[in-house]
């Protein structure tokens, strides 16, 4: 019994990773699509107060919670970023890969706003509207597309 619970959430995980590997392009490369979810979340979790990742963590699913909160260091201040320049520089220092990955800006800012049209689904419009009041205004664009995935 519990192995098909757990089916079910891989099954869930899988199916996202496959829909964002779509919309970035690269339906074959799901190790990469993984990658990129990975950095981009940890990249906004950090940028995040403790109480904001917790209020936007606790209405994704288990997979997305998994990932979201691995290799979780917590900090009693959330990161500086105010610039889309330095979110984009903190993609390239999660990951040796990253470099690859968000070869530059227009192609880091591709993949990120697919992240959070794909993310988007999960949490509700409220919660992302909070978030969105909770970056500097220069980030909006970024993370924009998780409040009209759930108009879609």
């Amino acid at each position: 019994m519990a192995v098909h619970y757990f089916d079910k959430y891989a099954q869930a995980g899988n199916q996202l990773l496959a829909q964002l590997a779509e919309e970035i392009g690269e339906p074959e490369n799901i190790k990469k699509t993984e990658r990129i979810l990975k950095t981009v979340l940890h990249t906004l979790r950090d940028r995040l107060t403790l109480q904001e990742s917790f209020q936007l963590m606790a209405q994704f699913p288990l997979f997305l919670k998994g990932i979201y909160a691995s290799e979780w260091k917590y900090r009693d201040q959330p990161m500086r970023i105010r610039h889309v320049e330095e979110f984009m520089g903190q993609l390239s220092l999660r990951d040796q890969s990253a470099e690859k990955d968000f070869v530059n800006t227009e192609r880091a800012t591709f993949l990120v706003q697919k992240v959070f049209k794909v993310v988007g689904q999960y949490g509700s419009s409220g919660e992302w509207k909070d978030i969105l009041d909770n970056l500097p205004e220069e980030l909006h664009p970024l993370v924009s597309p998780a409040l009209t995935a759930r108009a879609e």
